[in-house]
Parts: C-alpha cells; sequence; structure tokens
C-alpha cells in the first residue's frame, strides 16, 4: 500500500551528467529509496526533458539498472529552442517498448497536464531537467528560457 503522505526530493540539472555525476545521482537516488518506509515496491521517478542527451542517459541507467525503476519521462520535444525531436525520438528507442516506461509528450509549464500526470503516476521523485538550451535565444526571449530553465 502506498503511503498517503508523499515526499518529493526535487533534482535539478546542477548536477553534471558526466559519468561521475551519473554515479552520484544513481547513489543519491538509492540512499533516498532506502530511506523510504515502503521497501520492496518499486519507486516510480519522474523526469523532465528525458528526450534529450543528459535525461535519456539518465533513463537508460535507472532504467537497465536491474528492474528497480519505473520511469516517467515528460519532455514537449521543442525543437525551436533544442535539437531536432527526431533525435530525441531516437535517444528513448531503446527503452521505449520498456514496460517500466511510459512517455508525456507534454511543457512542463502545462500545468494542468502536469497535475494529471503527477496524480496518475504518483512519483517518488522528480529530476528536473527539461532545459531550453540556445543561448542566442535566451539572451533575446529570458522570460521563455527561465520559465523552463529554472
Amino acid at each position: 500500500m502506498r503511503p498517503i503522505f508523499r515526499t518529493f526530493f526535487l533534482i535539478d540539472s546542477s548536477i553534471p551528467l558526466t559519468p561521475t555525476g551519473c554515479a552520484i545521482l544513481l547513489n543519491f537516488l538509492d540512499f533516498c529509496i532506502s530511506l523510504s518506509y515502503t521497501k520492496n515496491v518499486m519507486k516510480t521517478i519522474l523526469v523532465t526533458g528525458g528526450a534529450g542527451f543528459i535525461g535519456s542517459n539518465l533513463l537508460s541507467k535507472l532504467l537497465f539498472s536491474g528492474n528497480k525503476y519505473r520511469l516517467v519521462c515528460v519532455d514537449n520535444l521543442d525543437e525551436l529552442h533544442s535539437y531536432s525531436a527526431k533525435l530525441k525520438k531516437a535517444n528513448m528507442a531503446p527503452f521505449a517498448k520498456n514496460r517500466n516506461f511510459i512517455f508525456y509528450k507534454t511543457d512542463i509549464r502545462n500545468i494542468g497536464a502536469l497535475k494529471r500526470i503527477f496524480k496518475k503516476e504518483k512519483p517518488d521523485f522528480v529530476v528536473h531537467l527539461a532545459a531550453k538550451v540556445n543561448p542566442r535565444l535566451a539572451v533575446s526571449d529570458p522570460r521563455e528560457y527561465s520559465s523552463v530553465n529554472i
């Protein structure tokens, strides 16, 4: 049975996801899960920006780390402020058919959609990696970037 009160740990992109950064993040998630009083229950991790380079590498490491996690990816596949949706879909292709993975094509600023996703998926952890990555556009439209990147 899932607890009524949930604890969320927000992990953002300030952790560099180099091989060392990935190891640190995975160890942190394992530590947080070990603190949970609902042992032997698969934990759900929601990753924003999971179709990007960093997010997809994290999802891959989590998904193939021994069937410990249920992963929820939220990404809007934005091409204007990032790179191609085709490349992002290719990033997710290796695990798209895994039963412990679900993808939502949703902008994280769509609060209604996020509420529905959180209500349905009930994540134990949230890793916020969604970001707009074009520095030139960030200068011309800083509000657009700060609404996602912060």
